[in-house]
């Protein structure tokens, strides 16, 4: 089954019974694994941008996004197949987070280095997961209550932190 067919039967489904108000987006880790290309970590940004313009062109172009980042510690983490992320690949992928937020209008990103842990340092511990679930409220109702005022953001050269990190958006 595609990415794009389950999503469009879970948002259809979803809007049946009511209103999609927005996408929280917590994903990445799998695009830190430390066997891929640099280029391809560095395009994440690339990838993400054409996610969110997706759904967007379903949902409607203003459809808030909040995207969680990918934790520090799951450098820590090694599965039984040898799967690693690497940290300079975190880094590259949150900065291209944070590059496709300036960019995109209505997108929010959400810290997540100092969520709490389970032993695995693969998912969060049940703390962890109740303080990001505030961070997303928080940040969506950000979006919310800009969404009228906020200027529209425009495509625009890489900024110097995105550049240093090695993402392209």
């Amino acid at each position: 089954v595609s990415t794009q067919s389950t999503w469009g039967a879970k948002s259809a489904l979803a809007r049946s019974g009511g209103e999609l108000a927005g996408i929280l987006w917590h994903q990445g880790e799998s695009d830190c694994e430390a066997t891929l290309e640099q280029a391809y970590v560095a395009a994440y940004g690339e990838r993400l941008a054409a996610v969110i313009e997706g759904f967007r062109r379903e949902l409607g172009a203003g459809t808030p996004v909040v995207i969680g980042k990918v934790a520090k510690w799951a450098r820590e983490y090694t599965n039984a197949e040898g799967w690693s992320a690497t940290p300079s690949y975190i880094a590259t992928v949150n900065g291209c987070m944070d590059a496709v937020a300036k960019r995109l209008p209505a997108v929010a990103v959400v810290e997540t280095d100092d969520l709490s842990a389970m032993p695995d340092k693969i998912h969060y511990s049940a703390a962890g997961c109740e303080e990001m679930g505030r961070r997303y409220a928080a940040a969506f109702t950000r979006l919310l209550d800009t969404a009228a005022t906020a200027p529209e953001k425009r495509s625009a050269p890489e900024d110097e932190e995105s550049a240093k990190r090695g993402c392209v958006t």
